[in-house]
């Protein structure tokens, strides 16, 4: 009975990450990427380490302020579509862009009717990033992804590892732009006293750490070549992350 429920904990899980990603409705053509580089990044620097930088969402809300031309002052939302309505401009699909992106897209916008418009915005509302822990950790749950936390930190904001925890085998799923990237992360490793934590994982918005069992390692095992969904359509990629 309690391998079935294992077993069907496990299947849910991965379940419910997949929905999620596939709930993400793509941007049209020409729409910037979600997972935005600052300038200057190493392009050969893994994905999991990049530097995360706010991107527009649905439902945020943004002040616009033209010093030279108030009348054009302006309250805006993120329509559930990714479109904004700007006045005397029409319809602007800003979902995924970054402020600098939106503010630069704005004033281009408004250059067809304003001689070099200068334009500022100003978020007032927006989603706060977050990862969620799961499985064998003392508080498991929702929490806000504030500063650079990374797995380790993770773990410990959810209460700490409890006594069943494969501490080897601690799974993350991360959301790319390409899908779904899951990755296998050894914090045993990690904490041991000869290791170094300079390679611990860093967190992007959105990320789910799942701490299994010991027997929750052994049927992911099992189970992995009869998912029809496990492989390329989640963006797996093997082994330990950083490690």
């Amino acid at each position: 009975m309690i391998r079935k429920l294992y077993v069907s904990v496990g299947l849910a899980l991965v379940l419910a990450v997949t929905v999620y990603g596939q709930d993400q409705a793509p941007a049209p053509t020409g729409a910037p990427s979600s997972m935005a580089v600052p300038t200057g990044q190493d392009a050969n620097r893994p994905a999991l380490q990049q530097r995360y930088r706010y991107v527009i969402e649905r439902s945020d809300a943004f002040a616009l302020q033209f010093p030279l031309v108030p009348e054009y002052n302006q309250a805006i939302t993120v329509q559930p579509d990714g479109y904004i309505y700007l006045q005397d401009v029409g319809e602007m699909y800003v979902l995924g862009k970054t402020l600098p992106e939106l503010t630069d897209s704005i004033r281009i916008a408004y250059s067809k009717i304003l001689h070099d418009p200068i334009v500022s915005v100003n978020m007032t509302d927006f989603q706060r990033p977050f990862f969620t822990v799961l499985g064998e950790v003392q508080k498991p749950g929702k929490y806000e992804l504030r500063d650079d936390i990374t797995v380790v930190q993770a773990l410990s904001i959810g209460g700490g590892l409890t006594h069943d925890a494969k501490h080897s085998a601690i799974i993350l799923f991360h959301h790319t732009e390409n899908g779904i990237e899951v990755h296998q992360v050894d914090a045993k490793h990690m904490l041991s006293a000869q290791k170094s934590l300079t390679e611990d994982v860093h967190l992007q918005p959105g990320d789910i750490i799942w701490i299994p069992t010991s027997f929750n390692s052994k049927m992911i095992k099992k189970i992995q070549p009869f998912l029809p969904f496990y492989g390329a359509s989640l963006g797996i990629s093997g082994g330990a992350v950083g490690l």
